[in-house]
């Protein structure tokens, strides 16, 4: 049975939950959520300007959060109060985020040619998620300290760049030139990929073609060209390092391996 203990500490915990930000943010938190959700169902086919119900969603928002900017500015000021909404980033980030909205719906543009400015409108509502992070205090002291911690991350990540450029350097030094061949399989100097040869068609299945005598199969003549693999080289510390990328990535180092196995040896 559940004793009375138990249900005030889980009362507390709503208490505490629902403490963390006033109700004004909390209406203005699940109006941001709503509204983010009908986004959602925004598609080139299906757009906010030809969708009665996402433009509802729409004039929801723009209409609360009117009325939240109305109380911020009247009770901390705009200006030139100690707590004016424009002294903080988030309250900024808040203004940016209002005229961009206010201003699609007053103009709803019902054509959206690429590179023009309905398409930057539609763009910068993206925007609207972030005031999720603004309104939550725990949010934002995340965002706050992983931002912190870019100090230390700009210094892994010059480490790491150090000892890359070293191998980088050692791998130009061992295998620059040497893991580039002819795509005829039959050549294996440089001065004799020249020319044309003729690669045979196959495919997949076998179609057990009945060739007559002196008759070859399918095929076609393509230039020689004296290449590097298709994705990598050690040609010069540039080409190097993302070839090192891509191995530290996990994703195709068996292929640099296999090659330069296979070329060097």
């Amino acid at each position: 049975p559940v004793t009375g203990a138990v249900k005030n500490t889980k009362y507390h915990q709503l208490y505490d939950l629902l403490g963390l930000v006033t109700y004004l943010d909390w209406v203005m938190i699940i109006v941001t959520i709503c509204s983010c959700i009908s986004m959602m169902f925004e598609s080139p086919f299906r757009r906010v300007m030809h969708a009665p119900t996402l433009q509802i969603a729409e004039y929801v928002f723009v209409i609360f959060m009117s009325i939240e900017l109305n109380l911020k500015i009247m009770a901390d000021g705009l200006f030139f109060t100690p707590t004016a909404v424009i002294r903080d980033f988030g309250g900024v980030m808040d203004i940016f985020i209002y005229l961009v909205s206010l201003i699609f719906l007053c103009w709803m543009p019902q054509n959206v040619p690429a590179k023009s400015g309905a398409q930057l409108l539609m763009v910068l509502r993206c925007l609207r998620p972030l005031r999720i992070f603004k309104l939550v205090p725990q949010m934002r002291k995340v965002v706050r300290e992983l931002f912190s911690g870019f100090k230390e991350i700009f210094l892994v990540s010059i480490l790491l760049l150090t000892l890359m450029l070293v191998f980088a350097s050692f791998g130009v030094q061992l295998f620059a030139g040497k893991l580039a061949k002819c795509n005829d399989p039959h050549i294996i100097s440089r001065e004799d990929c020249h020319g044309i040869f003729r690669i045979n068609v196959s495919v997949s299945k076998n179609l057990n073609l009945k060739l007559r005598p002196g008759e070859k199969k399918p095929g076609f003549w393509v230039p020689r060209v004296w290449a590097n693999p298709r994705n990598f080289n050690f040609d010069n510390v540039g080409n190097a390092m993302l070839a090192l990328f891509e191995v530290l990535s996990l994703k195709g180092w068996v292929e640099v391996r296999d090659v330069i196995i296979h070329r060097v040896g």
